[in-house]
């Protein structure tokens, strides 16, 4: 047990290593931004560096609660209700919209923690409501891309669905290697390196779609926020 709690500590730390690289590669990039982007660059420097921090701290076993990591726990929150929060963002959704963007994924989330510490058919319940919860947000981020589609700018418009596409591809991928170690699929060593090798992939791909993309954040909807009850059609998604 003890051998295994080391071999995960060591890759928690080496990925917060890849997470302060990524930061400091960021931070440079922000300082050669116009100053009315930067704020951008500086969420990002955040983003990585808490990621860094919560990694070291849980491999140091500091926060550890029934077998879970709460500081990366939090972490998650943050970079996920963020993430997709900005996403809805970008697609032109309105602020409630946005704000029921973040909720769902706070509910995927903590689904998903109560399902991974809960034993037998409640636990197994509790990863079925996950499951559902990623079905409905996909569901609303595709309604949200018929709607938008002719109210915002083209070039907005691309990057969201490409940023929507990519996030939910990865996010199911992580969805399905941080399931397969709870059904005794994966050992538990592999279930970690995967995890955090997709967690990563899911901060620097969006990291790296916004800060190439920073002036088509800066174009207004021709239509308005798009909010739910919307039924104004436009094209196919």
């Amino acid at each position: 047990m003890t051998e295994a709690l080391a071999t995960d500590a060591t890759v928690y730390r080496l990925f917060a290593a890849a997470y302060a690289v990524a930061a400091v590669a960021v931070l440079g990039v922000t300082t050669r931004l116009p100053d009315r982007h930067r704020k951008y660059g500086y969420a990002f420097v955040g983003l990585f560096s808490l990621t860094a921090i919560t990694s070291v701290v849980w491999s140091a076993g500091i926060g550890a609660v029934n077998g879970a990591g709460i500081p990366r726990l939090l972490e998650d929150y943050v970079a996920y209700l963020g993430i997709f929060a900005a996403i809805a963002y970008i697609g032109g959704a309105s602020r409630r919209f946005i704000v029921l963007t973040a909720a769902l994924m706070f509910a995927i989330r903590t689904f998903f923690e109560l399902g991974a510490v809960l034993d037998g058919a409640l636990g197994l319940a509790m990863l079925a409501m996950m499951l559902v919860g990623f079905v409905v947000l996909i569901s609303l981020l595709l309604w949200l891309g018929r709607q938008t589609r002719g109210t915002i700018s083209e070039s907005r418009y691309l990057l969201f669905w490409k940023t929507r596409n990519l996030l939910l591809f990865l996010f199911g991928m992580l969805i399905i290697v941080a399931v397969l170690p709870l059904i005794g699929v994966l050992d538990g060593f592999s279930g970690n390196v995967l995890v955090e090798y997709v967690d990563l992939l899911i901060r620097a791909g969006f990291a790296g779609f916004v800060l190439n993309n920073l002036d088509v954040l800066d174009e207004r909807s021709a239509g308005g926020a798009v909010d739910l009850g919307d039924t104004s059609a436009a094209a196919a998604d």
